[in-house]
């Protein structure tokens, strides 16, 4: 176990740098993307190849990558969840596995709680690439590529909420399937 907490340790890590660059990296790009969609507009005086729709759609997705950290943090405290997400944050996890003294005598939700715990950066870095994902589909779909669906964008971008959250979720569905 102390093997697999270094190793998410690691991994967590270099999350919390490599996503916070991509997603500056990708929300310029898409901000400046838009801005050259207004200038065609602008230059052409014709509306008829791209509408304004499409371009405050996709300024939408660059402001949502210029701030991914907030964005996450208000649709969890939406929810009714009081953990925040630290994308590019210095926060590291303990690589120690909780001993069988802590755990002994506590319930099964505080049991996975207490493995789930140290691993947050992991899940936090881990669900923004998914939310970068779905952001990328969702702008292709805003730009006319015929793969990606409205749907799928959202649940892939649900899902990633859920995994930010799995520390949370998890022992709230312990609780309310009484597997204790």
């Amino acid at each position: 176990m102390p093997g697999l907490y270094s190793f998410l340790q690691d991994i967590g890590a270099g999350l919390l740098y490599w996503v916070p660059t991509l997603c500056l990296i990708l929300g310029c790009a898409t901000i400046f993307g838009g801005l050259v969609m207004l200038h065609e507009i602008g230059q052409r005086n014709d509306t008829s190849v791209v509408s304004l729709g499409k371009i405050v759609g996709v300024m939408s997705i660059g402001a949502l990558l210029l701030a991914p950290a907030a964005t996450v943090n208000m649709v969890g405290q939406t929810a009714g969840s009081s953990r925040l997400a630290h994308i590019g944050s210095e926060e590291r996890m303990r690589a120690e596995v909780p001993s069988a003294d802590e755990l002994q005598g506590k319930s099964l939700a505080e049991i996975v709680r207490a493995f789930l715990t140290p691993m947050e950066p992991f899940f936090d870095g881990y669900g923004m690439l998914f939310i970068i994902i779905a952001a990328m589909r969702l702008k292709a779909r805003i730009k006319g590529v015929p793969g990606p669906t409205l749907g799928g964008c959202l649940i892939m971008f649900l899902g990633a909420i859920a995994v930010i959250h799995f520390d949370e979720i998890a022992p709230w569905a312990v609780t309310r399937l009484r597997l204790q």
